[in-house]
């Protein structure tokens, strides 16, 4: 029998499998790196630094970006103004040496547009203490994290006007008139919002909420002199595992509101010279306030219940 034929036969299905093989892996492979492409969040746009094509102001470098790009800030002070209306990572080098701040009549930072996200500055206004430092208006989904608030002894850090779903975690508040401010001209509109792990030192008030519902307020650590937490109006809040030391009223409930939550804070005015009154005070005229598990020291009441229909402590 001839071999030949055979081992010719072989060979060609040899050089046919080849053929194919060579032609599927490359196309693998493009499809995995277009894979890749496609789930990146944008281009990055530099602000500040050496590098060849970076902006000097980053209002600039905003307004170049489209949607889903990230504006990454070098260190140094920008003596500007921002307006976000873009869905965009606005992103600083370091907190401590990244610096946005104006002497303008206005906010420092306003953010108008869903879904974005802001982190690594310290921001301030050394002029007007009329406008709140930073604001997020009528916007979904913001995050506001590792950053420093100066309110310079007069002004609101962030305020949330009409603002729902929003997350303002891990920030550092000095010297805030009101460290956070939530309110809604339509009631019951600011709503999901969620305030986790932020330190707020000053005289004033740490945090204020208008007619909000369903805030999550966890983990904060307060240093204040007037109130730590207060509530006008809201329904279904919770007050979770904070600590709130030397606030004239720790945490405060007013006006109508249902199914609130209070528990687990530690609550200390640690001035012995220094009386306060009340650690946890509520006039709520609603239905099921519940307090319960908090630790409150050195206050003349530990839970004050006023006009409340229904605590639960």
């Amino acid at each position: 029998m001839d071999k030949k034929p055979l081992v010719t036969q072989w060979l060609a299905i040899g050089i046919i499998f080849l053929f194919v093989g060579t032609c599927i892996v490359p196309t693998t492979a493009q499809y995995n790196q277009k894979q890749v492409i496609s789930s990146s969040r944008g281009n990055w746009l530099y602000v500040g630094g050496n590098g060849p094509g970076n902006y000097s102001r980053i209002q600039d470098a905003i307004d170049s970006a489209v949607d889903g790009d990230t504006v990454f800030v070098y260190n140094g002070t920008y003596d500007e103004e921002i307006r976000i209306r873009k869905t965009i990572d606005l992103l600083g080098e370091s907190k401590d040496a990244t610096l946005i701040e104006t002497a303008s009549i206005g906010y420092t930072v306003e953010i108008m547009e869903n879904s974005t996200s802001i982190s690594g500055f310290t921001i301030r206004n050394t002029g007007d203490h009329t406008y709140p430092v930073v604001r997020l208006y009528t916007v979904n989904k913001v995050t506001i994290s590792d950053m420093i608030l100066d309110g310079m002894n007069d002004l609101i850090g962030i305020q949330l006007h009409d603002a729902d779903d929003n997350r303002i975690q891990q920030n550092f508040f000095i010297s805030c008139d009101r460290a956070i401010s939530i309110f809604s001209k339509i009631p019951y509109h600011s709503f999901n919002n969620t305030i986790v792990d932020n330190r707020i030192n000053g005289n004033g008030t740490g945090i204020e909420l208008w007619s909000s519902d369903h805030t999550i307020i966890s983990n904060n650590t307060f240093v204040v002199r007037q109130f730590g937490i207060s509530f006008y109006g809201g329904n279904h809040n919770l007050i979770e595992n904070n600590t709130i030391y030397d606030a004239n009223r720790p945490i405060s409930l007013s006006s109508y509101g249902m199914n609130n939550t209070i528990a687990y804070n530690h609550i200390e005015n640690t001035n012995s010279s220094r009386k306060c009154s009340n650690g946890i005070y509520t006039n709520q005229q609603g239905m099921d306030t519940y307090i319960r598990g908090n630790i409150i020291s050195n206050y003349t009441f530990g839970v004050l219940l006023k006009d409340s229909f229904i605590p639960v402590v």
